[in-house]
């Protein structure tokens, strides 16, 4: 019986590991290597996010959303008290002025597959904000009128 229990677990063991579906893929970091942001935006939950163009088509495909720590005039630049965590100044020109973000350098989000209201429509979290390195989680796949779902599991 033993025998028997012995060479079932050795077959189990030699058995292929099914692949994860494609949603489970993580996201490549080679897309969010490009040369600049294209664009950025405050949302209303507070998170800036960071569009990517891609080269060949010069059109955004790829997102990141930071947490913000602070949105700075240029008269408060020298007022901010670093925080911390590592985080990155973007700069944006409006026709009040322009203004300065103080956001994690590493993204809490990583989103491609945007649509055409400009949302991620596939999103992984970051959870630990420490950059591409494989432990991201899935978050959720967005129907074009719907990015609230829930993490999955």
């Amino acid at each position: 019986m033993h025998a028997l229990l012995g060479i079932l677990s050795i077959l189990l063991v030699m058995l292929p590991v099914p692949a994860l579906p494609a949603c489970g893929d993580t996201p490549d970091p080679v897309a969010y290597r490009f040369a600049s942001t294209s664009s950025i935006k405050l949302l209303p939950n507070g998170l800036l996010m960071a569009m990517y163009d891609d080269p060949s088509t010069a059109r955004p495909t790829h997102v990141t959303l930071h947490r913000t720590h602070a949105i700075l005039s240029p008269q408060a630049d020298s007022l901010f008290t670093p925080v911390s965590t590592p985080v990155t100044l973007y700069s944006s020109d409006w026709t009040a002025g322009s203004v300065t973000y103080v956001v994690n350098t590493h993204p809490l989000f990583y989103g491609t597959a945007l649509a055409d209201h400009g949302m991620p429509t596939r999103l992984w979290q970051d959870v630990h904000e420490d950059g591409l390195n494989g432990n991201e989680v899935y978050f959720t796949k967005c129907s074009t009128q719907d990015c609230s779902s829930r993490p999955s599991k």
